[in-house]
């Protein structure tokens, strides 16, 4: 289906995820057979292809933009340089990285990666692609947020089907709301609320103060 008759872009390989860079501009997708696609949005054309080693899964763009990371599905995360589109870093995470979400502060430059297959999420420093810390939550963790204030990770596990709230200071789980399939997490700009889509057909809205499911829709 394509609603409204909305432009189709031909791109390489077999696409699995995009963002686009702050403006809107550019557009980036991951290929299973091993690149980083570059979109040039006007266009609605690929407009370049930046091979990654391995079958590359998922991405994030870095919140100043210069940067794109990719994850892989032998346990990698490049950090791909936006402007010159190569590989600049490597960091070595958790077994199948998925989610990844940022916290940048006056001290800190570190990016949060899920590890659908280890049951963890990595901490990354970003200025020297490093591990800092592992932290275990168990199941098959996939999707990831912060909040504003940098206090707590927002968790999808689609195994155990529950939205987990970690304390992104002690890397414990402070909170697991039940939700069968949980898999994408987002949240919103005042912070209030996540938006999670399950892998049983359902999208649920999350009021973060009180950890409830306010709405549900199939």
């Amino acid at each position: 289906a394509n609603p409204g008759n909305s432009p189709l872009i031909t791109v390489e390989g077999w696409p699995v995820v995009i963002a686009t860079d702050a403006a809107g501009r550019l557009a980036y997708a991951t290929n299973m057979r091993g690149s980083l696609l570059v979109i040039d949005v006007a266009s609605a054309s690929q407009v370049a292809s930046v091979p990654i080693p391995g079958e590359a899964h998922s991405l994030a763009v870095s919140p100043r933009g210069d940067r794109v990371y990719v994850t892989n599905t032998d346990n990698s995360v490049f950090a791909v340089d936006a402007a010159t589109r190569r590989i600049v870093g490597t960091a070595s995470v958790g077994a199948g990285p998925w989610g990844i979400t940022f916290w940048t502060s006056r001290a800190d430059s570190l990016m949060y990666v899920t590890a659908r297959n280890g049951g963890s999420i990595s901490e990354v420093d970003m200025r020297s692609d490093t591990v800092r810390r592992t932290f275990p939550i168990g199941g098959r963790p996939h999707g990831i947020a912060i909040s504003h204030d940098g206090s707590t990770l927002f968790v999808a596990d689609d195994s155990r089907g529950e939205i987990v709230f970690v304390d992104r200071i002690s890397g414990a789980a402070t909170r697991r709301i039940p939700e069968a399939g949980a898999f994408a997490i987002a949240i919103t700009p005042d912070g209030r609320t996540l938006y999670v889509t399950t892998n049983s057909g359902y999208f649920v809205v999350v009021d973060v103060a009180s950890g409830t499911i306010t709405e549900r829709y199939q």
